[in-house]
């Protein structure tokens, strides 16, 4: 009796081992699953980023366009004027 249930306990940690290992696998899978979900969603990510980069430098670049539009036009503006109107 005593044999058998050595027996049965070597089966059972056999068995348990193989669960242990089946289990460290299907871990692994779903790591490597979500390691790819994540990468991708870090590529979209970076691609947003350079997008709206790209919309800042044009934006800034617009906006330096304009203040030297909006600098030249004051100072042909006070080139223009008459003394007594370039206080107004």
């Amino acid at each position: 009796m005593l044999q058998k249930q050595r027996t049965t306990i070597e089966k059972l940690e056999k068995e348990k081992e193989e669960l242990l290992t089946t289990l460290g696998c299907v871990k692994s899978n779903n790591n490597e699953m979500k390691d790819t979900k994540n990468t991708s969603k870090l590529k979209k990510l970076l691609e947003h980023q350079e997008q709206l980069d790209q919309t800042i430098r044009y934006e800034k670049s617009q906006l330096g366009e304009l203040q030297f539009q909006v600098g030249l036009g004051k100072s042909h503006t006070k080139l223009a004027l008459p003394k007594c109107a370039q206080f107004l």
